[in-house]
């Protein structure tokens, strides 16, 4: 099978060749067979603990703007961790308050937090800069924008429709939630503003994503936002005002929640979730578990396989193969080579007769 292999396939022949080995297609013996098979489960075993410890539970960043309070859930699992580390990481750090809860959080829309902050920002010919904040639904978000030529201003929802507008060089239009084109002014005066005023009806990060096509520009924008906050009042356990703190997860299901803290900044600060493997559990899961089912499967191997002819693992033809061309074979018996004669056995005592008498009659010339 091996032989018929090329480059392309050759992932497709090792996966026939380890069900050959599995399934008795292959002929070895037994005890070969159950090596194998041992050999091919650790390699899975810790390949799969490897994979799900550092990729699927392994640290992850969240971005945060001044404010943000958000659900955390990427990379954690209440089964395979039994604690999460939540640490403000990057150059620029903010404190933040973190809480965790039994049930599911739900939106307190009667408090409001307000937050405010006011940007200038230099924006070059066909290009673009945005600002990013996370909101719970009920949330309104009022942007008083000017600029010195013309700019356009434009709402996006979710991180999805942010990457296809840029990848489709402006143009998805379906990917804008609302736009507003801001002509020239001096930004002087209050009345030389545009107020563009979005209301939150879905949960969401949202894009603030200013646009110049005509030529390099400045932009002022001042950012008034009124948001809804998750109701925190049961909390299991909480840290106010902290660059990292630790919870201890239980075997149900929790919620974390994190709240950045007021910097008076759009800027985005970086916050790292680390879970805490529970061992015992990855243990079990790539190790007891995988190798029970191992015994089992070594058990069956033994009993439904068996060993080959030695003469079919040596290469060597039996008798006994039905094939057309040993049929009435014929048995071969070595025989005695006979020589040429020796020079003593054909030696004379008498000289030879002369020609004539050899050849019987005169020679006539």
């Amino acid at each position: 099978m091996e032989d018929d292999c090329d480059d392309c396939a050759s992932c497709c022949c090792v996966g026939c060749s380890v069900l050959g080995y599995a399934f008795c297609f292959k002929k070895m013996s037994r005890s070969i067979r159950i090596r194998l098979f041992m050999i091919y489960l650790n390699i899975l075993c810790l390949t799969f603990g490897i994979i799900t410890g550092a990729i699927f539970f392994g640290p992850y960043t969240t971005y945060f703007t001044s404010t943000d309070i958000r659900l955390i859930k990427d990379r954690l699992s209440f089964l395979f961790c039994e604690g999460v580390t939540i640490t403000s990481v990057g150059d620029l750090r903010s404190s933040f308050s973190a809480y965790i809860l039994d049930s599911e959080p739900i939106i307190n829309e009667t408090f409001i937090q307000t937050f405010t902050s006011e940007v200038t920002m230099y924006v070059n010919h066909e290009d673009y800069k945005y600002h990013s904040v996370y909101l719970l639904s009920g949330s309104v978000i009022s942007v008083d924008a000017c600029a010195d030529s013309f700019i356009q201003m434009n709402i996006i929802k979710g991180k999805y429709d942010l990457k296809e507008f840029i990848n489709s060089n402006f143009a998805c239009d379906s990917c804008i939630k609302k736009t507003v084109n801001i002509y020239q002014r001096k930004c002087l005066r209050t009345s030389d503003f545009v107020e563009v005023l979005y209301n939150v009806s879905e949960s969401d990060d949202y894009f603030i994503f200013y646009l110049s096509p005509v030529e390099d520009v400045w932009v002022t924008a001042k950012y008034h936002i009124n948001r809804t906050i998750y109701d925190v009042s049961a909390a299991r356990d909480a840290y106010s005002s902290v660059v990292q703190c630790e919870f201890t997860l239980d075997l149900k299901p929790q919620y974390i929640i994190v709240h950045i803290d007021d910097t008076g900044s759009m800027t985005q600060y970086n916050i790292m979730t680390d879970c805490k493997g529970r061992t015992w559990v990855y243990l079990s899961t790539f190790f007891v578990i995988p190798y029970l089912i191992g015994i089992f499967v070594c058990i069956l191997i033994f009993k439904c396989c068996k060993d080959p002819d030695p003469s079919e693992l040596t290469g060597e033809i039996s008798p006994s193969i039905n094939s057309p061309l040993l049929y009435n074979y014929p048995s071969y018996q070595s025989t005695e080579i006979i020589g040429p004669p020796k020079y003593e056995d054909i030696v004379r005592d008498e000289a030879p007769p002369p020609y004539p008498e050899a050849i019987g009659g005169p020679i006539i010339n």
